[in-house]
């Protein structure tokens, strides 16, 4: 699964509808993953891992992963809204 994320997301230098639609479902089911539980967390986090040290991937490809596995670790928080 994050072989084919990876994928999908070089391909969006060519955007195209097929692209668009595939980065899209393939999104969404990456993300259905890792919102299961914290063991798909950890276990994505591992995997990541796995696929970096094995040499398996490109520098694109360990750009995005890094990227995700960073947002795995770090969640981006919504700024509060203060109202005056």
């Amino acid at each position: 699964m994050i072989k084919s994320f990876l994928r999908v997301r070089k391909l969006n230098l060519t955007k195209n509808k097929a692209v668009q639609q595939s980065e899209a479902e393939i999104e969404r089911i990456f993300k259905e993953l890792l919102a299961q539980s914290e063991d798909g967390k950890t276990e994505f986090l591992f995997e990541g891992l796995k696929l970096i040290a094995g040499g398996s991937c490109d520098n694109k490809e360990m750009r995005f992963l890094l990227e995700e596995m960073c947002k795995v670790i770090d969640p981006v928080k919504p700024e509060p809204e203060y109202q005056l």
